[in-house]
């Protein structure tokens, strides 16, 4: 739990993720680097421009420089999945 506190960073981004045969995938991207105990992780969508269908997603702070965003979708086959997040770190 953060409590208290002024905003110290903001960063956003989208990860790529390919999913495979059975609609699930992972990927990660690299940020500028954060407290982890004073950070947290934003899932702001998740998105495919291929084909229409149902998406879980979820996006972590790994460790002090890392996102990973993984998913599970209803499309039984590969695809390209985006996931947006944004990574707020407090004072």
């Amino acid at each position: 739990m953060i409590t208290g506190g002024a905003v110290k960073s903001i960063q956003t981004g989208s990860i790529s993720i390919t999913t495979d045969a059975s609609g699930r995938g992972t990927n990660t991207q690299t940020v500028n680097a954060v407290n982890t105990a004073k950070a947290v992780v934003l899932l702001n969508g998740a998105y495919s421009a291929t084909a229409q269908m149902t998406i879980s997603a979820k996006a972590v702070l790994t460790n002090a420089t890392t996102v990973t965003a993984s998913c599970n979708t209803s499309y039984a086959g590969a695809g390209t999945i985006t996931v947006d997040y944004t990574v707020i770190e407090y004072y």
